[in-house]
């Protein structure tokens, strides 16, 4: 598989009513992709299959306060803005010390041949 370009971005399936605030940030921050209204790409699907949520959540939730209130449906749209701004512009949340899993990725793709599942199971293991 080639690698067209190293991604900053996670992806991360969302519910529905929080696109809207992901989308508002911009592709270069956030990238939202409707599993029945988009086309996808395969580096895309292979991606999301290697990093899944719990990896994604690992990297951006990190140092995320025990106390701390996640999002859920139903929450006022600007407290779903103001989260996502936390989350996913100021990486709040992101430890110094976890590495981006779509770069690490990305990188083990270009240097040997790895399956999207032999990526998930060897993360996992760190």
């Amino acid at each position: 598989m080639q690698v067209k370009s190293l991604r900053s971005c996670l992806f991360v399936l969302k519910l529905f009513p929080l696109k809207g605030a992901h989308r508002q940030l911009g592709p270069s921050v956030t990238r939202v992709r409707s599993a029945k209204l988009d086309s996808w790409e395969i580096e895309d699907i292979n991606i999301i299959s290697a990093t899944g949520n719990k990896i994604a959540n690992h990297y951006w939730e990190n140092k995320m306060p025990k106390h701390f209130k996640r999002l859920e449906v139903g929450l006022p749209m600007d407290e779903v803005k103001n989260y996502i701004f936390e989350k996913y512009v100021k990486k709040s949340f992101v430890s110094p010390t976890v590495k981006h899993p779509v770069r690490e990725y990305l990188a083990a793709v270009k240097a040997r041949d790895i399956t999207p599942g032999e990526f998930y199971k060897t993360y996992l293991k760190k």
